[in-house]
């Protein structure tokens, strides 16, 4: 199905909407609905979306949220990359590169279903060579589209009462840089201490999960700044944490402020 360009603004509304692959199902059973809503909620915690309705149907869903940072793109890319399974294909290397294949082959079907004509580089970049999204119509309806881009952009509109939202708070890598400061001082932890020491540490497991949590950072940017030399050990921390067992090895005022942290913004 086509896409209409993504604009994003702090305070946005949006409804998106995913279809499975020429229609197919995208949820088997509840059990696979349920999945989708807990990472529905894991990508609001990162990002700070509220969701005011959702809808689930067999092959496809809907969302209608709201964005009090300009990061859709970012956030649908997170989520979308987690339901991987669906596809049929692993989070790995090369489980990606086969999901971004069948997405360029059903692109193409779809660009040859529609009756699309390729176009030169130099040619209107009001294209589908857009670098993100398509569209697919006539000149008058890609003027209109422009028109209404530009004058979104350019309102740069916030939700009312945005300023004073404590989701205002940014979740990109500023604020894990920010979190992670914060909490290597209270771990009283050096950045050049953090390779000397397991993955398994307490310490290093707790701020893992806390900049997983609360932040949009890949797990390889998470174990590039911990010492935990591959994504592969931080996504294996941070699912098998378990927070019983944590409590009494890392300091009170470490526990408090991840505690804290991670409570924040709760949706």
């Amino acid at each position: 199905m086509a896409r209409s360009i993504r604009l994003e603004f702090e305070g946005a509304f949006y409804h998106v909407m995913a279809r499975g692959n020429r229609k197919a199902a995208i949820f088997v059973d509840d059990h696979d609905r349920r999945f989708f809503l807990q990472c529905l909620a894991d990508v609001c915690e990162k990002t700070g979306w509220l969701v005011h309705a959702w809808v689930l149907m067999e092959n496809h869903y809907h969302l209608f949220i709201q964005t009090p940072e300009a990061n859709l793109v970012e956030g649908m890319k997170w989520l979308q990359n987690t339901v991987l399974g669906t596809m049929g294909v692993e989070d790995t290397a090369q489980g990606r590169k086969k999901m971004v294949e069948r997405l360029d082959k059903r692109a193409a079907e779809e660009r040859e279903r529609s009756g699309f004509v390729a176009v030169d580089a130099g040619a209107d970049k009001r294209g589908s060579h857009l670098r993100r999204g398509w569209y697919w119509g006539k000149q008058a309806f890609a003027e209109k589209l422009m028109k209404l881009g530009e004058a979104a952009i350019g309102r740069k509109r916030k939700a009312r009462g945005y300023d004073a939202s404590p989701e205002r708070k940014a979740h990109g890598e500023q604020s894990a840089l920010v979190l992670l400061e914060e909490g290597l001082r209270l771990a009283k932890l050096t950045k050049d201490e953090l390779a000397g020491y397991r993955c398994t540490e307490p310490r290093k497991v707790l701020l893992a999960c806390l900049l997983w949590k609360k932040t949009t950072v890949s797990q390889a940017w998470i174990a590039e700044h911990l010492g935990m030399k591959n994504s592969a050990n931080v996504s294996r921390v941070v699912h098998r944490m378990d927070l019983s067992r944590l409590e009494e090895k890392v300091s009170e005022e470490l526990w408090r402020f991840v505690g804290v942290k991670m409570k924040e913004n709760e949706h």
